[in-house]
């Protein structure tokens, strides 16, 4: 990720002809591109989806410039591994380091005890540049529960060490050996990319960290600095050309590419070889000069390092903290003061470092420090995130672990008969079990969350199960959901309904969600819509209607975690429920909806009801990790809380 100042020139040539070791500002506004495309991904999403590729743009940026540094100092005999590290080291860990330390510090202050020992290996791994080999054992990038890793990002950095690890060797190998440069590196690269592929088919996780999937992107970097010595760039009409072919190329990945698209695989072909081809042109290509090499670029480019290492803390631990509602005005904030930490690292401790500070002892201190934050990462995980010397009960699984959001979303078969996708609208065989009596479930996520508690019925009692549940989507019609097939999806399950003719049907939503956009008045009068059309379709099905589930303002294990550490006792097992404005609709709400019900011949379960002793609700079923009622600050329910809705489901089931 970091720039790398070469040595030589700093004055950027401008005509047609310039060597390897010249300062190229237009570099500089490439890597502007590249990191204001992650941040902007990371904090507006919807502004940039494909933003993500901001770090392919980083590969072959650095397989460039760490290529053409090591042949100008091969060809000049001047070339020492240890002055190379050295330099290295000088350039890359002072703001390593301080980002390493600060996170830490934030994270003590801010996280809860496994979300600080996650850090603390985090740290660890950051600190010894094996960020990438962690993560491929933890789910992928563009998982939920990666927005909740502060050190997530220094997945890249890791691969652009490791490489830096072997390439130098190589390079200096095929040098001595004289052996054909251009050869080996397709060889390696076609590899490389072989191996890409195969990944992105078979494990996309792998295929994102693993520093072999990933080689060829520098490899094509280190490429064109071949073609550049040997050949020079591109001259006149054809360099303005490939100028702005490359940076169209860039363009359409940004806006083409979107994190469910099968990557890096084939597409990353595309930010790769844009990169090429603008690396390729001199700094006088029409868009090199005039838009790449202006002053604002070349600002972005000079700190786009310690922008991109600090901008992702940022976001994230905010983004833990607010449980995801990052409004446009907080997520400005988190770009501006990025920009605000990344100058002042940049200006107080890199360049004094780098030109005042250029020794090989200077180095040796840099390396000890970021070593040593790394064990203390390692003391920070090992100890449970400093968990034994806080005031919570150890044994209280709850408080000293996580559930994650991947493994609810496991459990309730997301994305598969809990359909995700956006382009799914019919749920496939396996979601149908053939025994009889069959109950259906048919909701949302909510829905999706009794899935577990079915099946721990099935353990005591026979019967067979068909899920059909669907993101963003009630069992209501015409919906005017944020989810665009919702209708279409609802109308197919309808059409299921009729061939099965179940022996029960479970109708379970968020009634109120606000991004289905109705009215209090309005999911009474659909509910009975539905239960019309069900009573006409199905004439002998048992139709059972889950009412509303009462809300938090947090999710339930930070809310516990705080009284623990207020209080030093265990959190009392009912808590009064918070008086928000979404609990009252629902009171208002749930005598309108168990009237329809029951005027319908349908039976309504009132989950307010089973959680709840008037305004204290039940905040978990046990101590363990899943005890919780809910697993999020929205309301889904854990395995163990919908065990408990659904034993008051069965009675009226067959």
């Amino acid at each position: 990720m970091p720039p790398i100042h070469h040595g030589g020139s700093q004055k950027t040539s401008t005509g047609d002809g310039f060597s390897l070791s010249q300062y190229r500002r237009d570099i500089d506004g490439l890597r502007a591109i590249a990191v204001t495309s992650v941040v902007l991904y990371h904090v507006f999403p919807a502004v940039l989806p494909g933003g993500f590729v901001g770090v392919d743009i980083f590969f072959v940026i650095s397989g460039f410039l760490i290529s053409g540094i090591i042949w100008n100092r091969l060809a000049d005999n001047t070339f020492s591994f240890a002055d190379f590290y050295a330099r290295r080291i000088r350039r890359i860990f002072p703001a390593l380091a301080v980002v390493l330390i600060a996170t830490l510090v934030v994270g003590f202050l801010a996280l809860y005890p496994d979300e600080l020992a996650r850090l603390g290996k985090h740290t660890l791994a950051g600190a010894f540049f094996a960020s990438n080999f962690i993560l491929l054992g933890e789910g992928g990038y563009f998982d939920i529960a990666a927005e909740h890793k502060p050190l997530l990002h220094l997945w890249s950095l890791s691969i652009e060490e490791q490489f830096y690890l072997a390439w130098p060797l190589l390079l200096f190998g095929m040098w001595r050996l004289r052996a054909p440069f251009l050869t080996c590196a397709i060889v390696l690269a076609l590899g490389s990319f072989c191996v890409n592929v195969f990944f992105t088919m078979q494990e996309p996780t792998s295929a994102f960290f693993n520093p072999l999937s990933r080689a060829w992107e520098l490899l094509v970097g280190a490429m064109v600095a071949y073609k550049v010595r040997t050949r020079g760039p591109l001259r006149g009409s054809l360099a303005h050309l490939s100028s702005l072919v490359g940076v169209m190329l860039l363009a359409i990945s940004f806006v083409v590419l979107q994190r469910s698209a099968a990557f890096p695989g084939w597409w990353a072909l595309l930010p790769t070889l844009g990169s090429a081809l603008v690396l390729n042109c001199p700094p006088s290509a029409c868009f090199n000069r005039f838009v790449l090499s202006s002053r604002v670029f070349v600002g972005i480019g000079l700190i786009s390092y310690p922008l991109y290492l600090w901008h992702w803390p940022i976001f994230s631990i905010t983004n833990i903290k607010l449980m995801g509602a990052i409004s446009p005005f907080v997520g400005g904030s988190i770009v501006l003061s990025s920009l605000a930490l990344a100058w002042m690292t940049y200006t107080f401790l890199e360049t004094p470092i780098r030109l005042r500070h250029a020794t090989n002892k200077v180095a040796s201190m840099l390396a000890f420090a970021v070593f040593a934050i790394g064990l203390l990462g390692f003391f920070v995980w090992r100890s449970d995130g400093f968990v034994r010397y806080l005031r919570v009960n150890r044994n209280a699984g709850y408080l000293t672990q996580t559930r994650s959001l991947d493994d609810w979303l496991r459990e309730v078969r997301g994305d598969s008969c809990h359909l995700m996708s956006l382009s799914v609208s019919q749920h496939p065989a396996h979601c149908f079990e053939p025994e009889r009596p069959l109950v259906v479930l048919w909701g949302d996520s909510f829905g999706a969350s009794l899935y577990p508690g079915l099946r721990d019925l099935q353990k005591t009692s026979s019967f067979g199960l068909a899920q059909l549940t669907t993101s963003s989507c009630p069992a209501l019609p015409a919906v005017q959901s944020d989810r665009p097939n919702c209708n279409e999806v609802n109308a197919n399950i309808l059409a299921t309904l009729q061939e099965l003719q179940p022996d029960a049907v479970i109708l379970f939503s968020a009634w109120t969600r606000p991004g289905y956009g109705m009215q209090d008045s309005e999911v009474s009068l659909k509910l009975q819509s539905q239960l019309s059309t069900l009573r006409q379709a199905l004439p002998s099905t048992r139709l059972i209607v889950v009412g509303p589930i009462p809300r938090w303002d947090r999710a339930m294990r930070d809310i516990l975690t705080d009284i623990a550490l207020k209080s030093s006792q265990p959190p009392p097992l009912y808590l009064p429920l918070p008086d928000m404005d979404e609990n009252r609709k629902k009171r208002a709400l749930e005598p309108v909806m168990r009237t329809l019900t029951e005027k319908s011949g349908a039976f309504y379960i009132s989950p307010t009801e089973i959680l709840c002793d008037g305004e204290r609700c039940l905040t978990r079923v046990s101590d363990s990790v899943d005890g919780l009622v809910t697993v999020d600050h929205d309301g889904h329910l854990n395995p163990k809380a919908a065990a408990l809705i659904v034993s008051r489901i069965a009675p009226l089931l067959f």
